[in-house]
């Protein structure tokens, strides 16, 4: 009797060793379950927190990149109506100064015409003031105007020879300019007075078309002033020669400076070139 109750307390023991360690594995694996759940739901949020932070970057950097798109637009648009705004007053100005000089030749260009008239329409040797005369040179005293006691300027700069030889009577210097159809030669006598009754103009060496047609004789209103006050206009006709002087009588004039306005409205070589000698 005792064998039979020792085992069967210690088959009791053993079941309940058995149930214990049942409940323990049960524990454990209901506890790793819950570790596993806690796991997965905490990555399940870490990603969504992940995605969620992706989402609203992308959002962001899309609003971002609108922006600088819709400014890049905004600033292109404002300097292609600037650029529009810009090529348009370019292209007035540019019709204005192209009307301006029209308008500046066809005045000229009628000037020149009613003085050719005039010259022509008359076959008179007296002298009067702004009528040419061709005269001897035994006619005229020269004046000792020469590149020492004399400064020269010009509107444009020769692209041939020099003002050197515009004094002279001879050589072959001259002034040359294609930005015609005028240009101008002013004579600064060094703050010394001069009086002149007469003028000569030369022909240059080369080219018959390019020789002024119209010479408009100017003076300093006053001493010091710098505007002009046209005392005589001659129209040189050289007949073809080179190097040929054509003297004019002017009115008397004293004064220490003297401007020559050249006009040529000839166009035979394409532009407007001017050869003064």
């Amino acid at each position: 009797m005792r064998l039979a109750d020792e085992a069967a307390e210690k088959a009791r023991l053993e079941e309940e060793a058995r149930l214990a360690e049942e409940a323990r594995i049960a524990e454990e694996k209901r506890l790793a379950d819950e570790a596993d759940e806690k796991a997965r739901l905490e990555e399940e949020a870490r990603l969504a927190e992940e995605a969620r932070i992706a989402e609203e970057k992308r959002l962001a950097d899309e609003a971002a990149e609108k922006a600088r798109l819709d400014e890049e637009t905004r600033l292109a648009e404002e300097a292609r109506i600037a650029e529009e705004k810009r090529l348009a007053e370019e292209a007035r100005i540019a019709e204005e100064k192209r009307l301006a000089e029209e308008a500046r030749i066809a005045e000229l260009t009628r000037l020149v015409a009613e003085l050719e008239e005039l010259a022509s329409s008359t076959a008179c040797e007296c002298v009067e003031p702004r009528v040419e005369r061709d005269v001897s040179l035994e006619d005229l005293v020269k004046i000792d105007i020469n590149n020492d006691n004399t400064i020269l300027t010009t509107k444009h700069d020769g692209r041939y020879g020099t003002l050197e030889g515009v004094l002279t009577d001879d050589g072959d210097e001259f002034l040359w300019t294609d930005q015609g159809p005028d240009t101008w030669i002013i004579a600064d006598f060094k703050g010394v007075e001069q009086t002149f009754v007469g003028i000569g103009i030369r022909s240059a060496p080369a080219d018959a078309p390019e020789d002024p047609k119209t010479v408009v004789i100017s003076v300093p209103k006053e001493e010091g002033s710098d505007e002009w006050v046209e005392i005589a206009t001659v129209t040189p006709v050289f007949n073809g020669k080179r190097l040929h002087l054509v003297k004019f009588v002017i009115p008397e004039t004293t004064t220490t400076k003297m401007k020559f306005d050249f006009w040529n409205p000839d166009k035979s070589y394409g532009n407007y070139s001017i050869q003064v000698g």
